[in-house]
């Protein structure tokens, strides 16, 4: 059961909303606020 979970959440992570997620992160921190830097590896 417990690995039916992770299997459907992991279906549903894709790479484009990781980048989205970082582009809405950067204009956040230009306008002065602050976050978390998760740097993203280059692929």
């Amino acid at each position: 059961m417990f690995e039916n979970i992770i299997a459907e959440r992991m279906g549903r992570l894709h790479t484009e909303s990781a980048f989205q997620i970082l582009a809405e992160a950067n204009e956040l921190e230009a306008q002065g606020q602050k976050g978390i830097d998760w740097q993203l590896p280059d692929i």
